[in-house]
């Protein structure tokens, strides 16, 4: 994967390009400031970005201190005894983290900008995966027939954003309810719907796979970093999972299907850009 959608923030290899209408892809080797600026404004109010987005947080902190504060001093005054002291302070504590969390609501700030809803795709069908080559997950590890994945960031300050989208299978046979036959060659996918978060991840595997998809990262020396995460979303997809299929797909010749003289030459759906799916019950 070495493109992505400066938009929906999805990543793509060569040759494939995003379903939205005037979603600009770029090819992080030699278009990465591209995406620095998409995520920090122009480099003239990067600086301020960042500084700004570092005071709110500092703001926030200062009223989650000033609650845990007030909380221990008003159980001193009522003299309480120790396991209620302590919770007057837990109570203090997220009274003024509520508070925090509440003002940042009401003003985020605007950078980092997180990623664009994906497009939206008419359902086409639904089917069953029948075989797959399995694909592993970066950030989990999981071989599946697919995975998806999603970095965001999730703070009281920033609210809840996504930094970067993927998702990858190995190829795949999905039988459809009305008997069509579809394959999926290996490569990019979207996979839609939910991506619990995970609670355990790769931090080591998963940043090999950022640093191949992004070359120029370099963790920890970034003013502005592009892809900047604390949640990973994940779903997968596994043989044997009922799916539903979104539109652009288009028949293609099975080779060596040996189709006699006026019969109609057997054929398989294969998707015309990236495929998007979605696991059903």
């Amino acid at each position: 994967m070495s493109r992505v959608c400066l938009d929906c923030r999805t990543t793509f290899i060569d040759g494939d390009r995003c379903e939205g209408e005037q979603h600009r892809t770029v090819a992080l080797v030699g278009g990465r400031q591209a995406l620095v600026e998409a995520v920090w404004g122009e480099p003239h109010g990067q600086v301020e970005a960042v500084t700004g987005l570092r005071a709110a947080h500092a703001r926030a902190l200062r009223v989650t201190a000033t609650g845990l504060s007030v909380g221990a001093i008003s159980g001193l005054v009522v003299g309480l005894g120790p396991l209620a002291l302590l919770g007057a302070v837990v109570a203090g504590a997220a009274a003024g983290s509520a508070l925090s969390s509440y003002r940042s609501r009401r003003a985020p700030p605007t950078h980092p900008r997180g990623a664009a809803p994906w497009p939206e795709l008419t359902p086409f069908a639904r089917g069953r995966i029948r075989a797959a080559e399995l694909a592993s997950s970066p950030a989990s590890g999981l071989e599946c027939a697919a995975w998806g994945i999603e970095l965001r960031c999730h703070d009281a300050v920033l609210g809840a954003r996504v930094m970067l989208r993927a998702g990858w299978t190995g190829g795949m046979a999905i039988a459809l309810d009305n008997g069509e036959q579809v394959r999926i060659r290996e490569g990019t996918i979207r996979i839609v719907g939910d991506l619990p978060q995970l609670a355990d991840y790769d931090v080591a595997e998963l940043e090999t796979w950022l640093r191949a998809v992004d070359p120029g990262r370099a963790i920890g020396t970034e003013l502005c970093p592009p892809i900047l995460y604390n949640v990973i979303g994940e779903t997968s997809l596994h043989v044997g999972d009922r799916v539903e299929l979104f539109q652009g797909y288009e028949p293609e010749v099975v080779a060596g299907s040996g189709a006699l003289y006026r019969d109609a030459p057997a054929t398989i759906l294969v998707p015309r850009t990236v495929a998007t799916l979605r696991r059903i019950r």
